[in-house]
């Protein structure tokens, strides 16, 4: 303040920075760095801008100089003082009684105030004030336009003689034009009352059957006071006028049609104040559009730094108020207040709260200290334990929906570290208990609701709550795998939206897949169509090509049954073909053996041929690789006998054939090999023995082989 004032009293001379180090802090040993931070602070606070500054401007290497008028009326300036308990209201709005530590809406008020003349000019006095829950709406109303139109204020602009409240969501069990009439009788000036002797149900139904009369008693009740007085109704909580619950379409076009008999009437200026997330609802009511077009409309914005500053500093100045300094960091409390509440302008009601309640801890010299402040748990620590407070004063049944309605406002961080908030809509509320547990919590500051895209949507007033309400941080720790698996599955779905919705984008089968349906199947997560579509898909898929792989395996289970059946049946056709070429081999073996013996001597030659002849054909009708030992043996005793005959007969060339098969049979080196490994043979004996009698039939075949050479010579 005070290198304001010393560029205020240059008026627009340059001001060194020596200059302003002598005057405000008595020496130049500080440096230019405190005259530096200094301009910055005062920019950010006025909200100049060094490049095109409205205020203050730098001259390069001279100093700093102001561009702005300078209107000195210190003299007339009247300071404020405070003397009725805490200065800041906690969760309650401020009203005309609290007019005087209202500060930080100066601006929003000359806004409503001319929107407020300019719908008196066109003839239809309604003023429709829109912003989001916890924006401050009530109070800009009661304590901003009704005091700055008051008839305290300049003669010659629209004064109010008299102004009342009617707060929609209060109505009780009371019809709407009772509720209002019950409002319109407070309507007082001086010792006056607007309607002496009268109750609020007989004023209720002269205003909807007979509105004009009503009227007239307000004209006359203004004759006597100079022309442009008027009675101000503000309507508060205008968006309860859509619960269907409560009021009829009917009964709600009949109040309108009653509102717009009192603002033409030229008796009453009427402002309605609304959450700007109903504005569809409002769309369809001609009597607000036509009063928009008339500019009828105004958008409670969110207040500035240099704003929020007022609104923490001057009530505290009026009630003689100081705040504390942190002895480590040495930065004042106001400064973190207002850092803090500029982050989020949203929680203006929770700031209020925390400012009361340091008020109620302050010290016997006036202090709002950092040792309330750390014992509140700073400001998200005051919004935490408010939190508690409300929700434990809650019914049962509705503190049963909190854990859908926090599914719905938190949202883990793509680093999947973080929880976040997020705005959801009201649609996605499940049922009648929690959308009245989410205006519980709207009406007691702890979440808001606004309009976005033209859906109604609500949230929580502060990422705080998510941090320090306990009960809020032992839900997110218990469900943080829930909520990373909602993260996930809100991307999938992007992507999957975004690329046309697209098969091969549906969720894979497997864990991903799994934590999608446990979703779904919890009960505690409201989960979008698209959502629920691209679960639906992705677990039909996952069911059709389980069914294949089913499919397919109980088609390898039957092949592999009906293969083993097969196989089963040609090892028993096996043993039993063994069997019997086993018999017939015995057989075989009987015939080239000691039925051979026994022919021999008897010359039966021709018998001896035919005996060989057969053995030797059925044994060749057998693959060689697939003949036992046995009927190599005995394939090799036929060519013997063929051999032996065809030498008896003289055909050399014939015994030389059979002669020399035989031995080649019997050179196998297999066949020693088999006869070795089974310890058995045709012949009897040892394995030593089976040798022996091979090589002496070589040797004898031999010589039966050179014997038929000679006689074919």
């Amino acid at each position: 303040m005070d290198v304001l004032v010393a560029l205020c009293r240059a008026n627009g001379a340059i001001v060194s920075t020596e200059e302003l180090l002598e005057q405000c802090w008595g020496s130049t040993i500080h440096g230019d760095s405190p005259v530096h931070k200094n301009i910055a602070q005062l920019r950010r606070l006025l909200g100049d801008d060094a490049s095109a500054p409205r205020f203050i401007e730098t001259i390069r290497k001279r100093g700093y100089r102001t561009v702005a008028e300078v209107d000195w009326t210190v003299d007339d300036i009247q300071l404020a003082h405070w003397a009725d308990g805490s200065p800041f209201r906690g969760l309650l709005p401020f009203d005309e009684a609290h007019a005087g530590v209202f500060y930080g809406r100066d601006e929003a008020t000359r806004n409503l105030a001319q929107a407020a003349q300019a719908q008196i000019d066109n003839g239809l006095a309604l003023l429709l004030l829109l912003g989001p829950s916890g924006s401050g709406k009530t109070s800009l109303v009661q304590a901003g336009l009704f005091p700055a139109m008051s008839r305290a204020q300049d003669a010659s602009g629209p004064a109010l003689l008299a102004t009342t409240t009617f707060d929609i969501a209060d109505q009780g069990e009371q019809t709407l034009f009772t509720a209002l009439a019950g409002a319109m009788l407070d309507l007082q000036w001086d010792d006056t009352y607007g309607f002496p002797d009268e109750s609020a149900v007989a004023l209720g139904q002269r205003l909807e059957l007979d509105c004009g009369g009503v009227t007239e008693q307000l004209r006359a009740a203004l004759a006597a006071h100079r022309e442009g007085m008027r009675f101000a109704l503000f309507i508060d909580r205008f968006e309860a006028l859509f619960n269907a619950n409560r009021v009829t379409e009917a009964e709600r076009t009949a109040f309108l049609a009653t509102l717009e008999q009192l603002a033409r009437s030229g008796q009453c200026l009427i402002v309605l104040a609304c959450r700007n997330d109903f504005y569809p609802s409002i769309a369809t009511l001609p009597l607000l559009i036509e009063v928009k077009s008339h500019g009828g409309h105004v958008d409670l914005g969110p207040p500035s730094f240099s704003d929020i500053a007022q609104m923490i500093r001057k009530p505290a100045a009026a009630a003689q108020l100081v705040f504390g300094v942190d002895p480590v960091t040495h930065a004042g409390l106001d400064d973190i207040l207002c850092e803090g509440a500029t982050a989020s302008p949203d929680a203006l009601p929770l700031l209020q709260y925390c400012l009361h309640e340091l008020y109620q801890l302050r010290t016997p010299e006036g202090e709002l200290s950092f040792d309330a402040f750390h014992e509140l748990g700073g400001l998200e620590g005051a919004i935490g334990r408010r939190a508690e407070q409300v929700v434990v004063g809650l019914t049962e049944a509705h503190r049963a929906e909190l854990p859908h309605i926090m599914s719905l406002v938190t949202v883990l961080s793509l680093d999947e570290e973080m929880v976040t908030s997020q705005r959801a809509p009201w649609s996605a509320l499940r049922s009648e208990q929690a959308r009245q547990t989410v205006t519980a919590l709207i009406e007691a500051r702890l979440s808001v609701s606004d309009l976005a895209s033209g859906t109604r949507v609500f949230g929580i007033a502060h990422e705080a709550i998510l941090r320090r309400w306990p009960r809020m941080s032992e839900w997110i720790g218990a469900h943080r795998d829930a909520l990373r698996a909602r993260g996930r599955l809100a991307q999938q779905v992007a992507r999957w939206s975004a690329d046309g919705q697209r098969t091969d984008l549906l969720i894979p089968r497997g864990k991903l897949l799994d934590e999608a349906k446990a979703l779904r199947d919890a009960g505690l997560w409201s989960l979008a169509p698209a959502e629920g579509e691209l679960i639906r898909l992705s677990n039909r898929r996952a069911r059709q090509f389980e069914w294949a792989r089913l499919s397919a395996l109980g088609l390898i289970i039957v092949l592999a049954v009906l293969n083993s059946a097969l196989a089963l049946s040609a090892m028993a056709a096996k043993r039993t073909a063994e069997a019997r070429r086993t018999k017939v081999e015995g057989m075989v073996d009987y015939m080239l053996g000691d039925f051979a013996d026994k022919l021999r001597p008897l010359g039966k030659l021709d018998l001896l041929e035919g005996v060989s002849g057969k053995s030797l054909e059925y044994l060749r009708s057998s693959q060689q690789d697939e003949l036992s030992p046995a009927a190599l043996t005995l394939r090799a005793k036929a060519l013997q006998v063929i051999g032996e005959v065809s030498r008896e007969k003289g055909n050399a060339a014939q015994t030389i054939d059979a002669f020399t098969e035989a031995n080649a049979i019997l050179r196998k080196p297999d066949v020693m090999e088999k006869f070795r490994a089974v310890g058995s043979e045709p012949v009897g004996g040892t394995p030593e023995e089976v040798e022996k009698f091979f090589v002496e039939e070589r040797v004898r075949w031999k010589q039966a082989v050179d014997v038929a050479k000679l006689q074919k010579m």
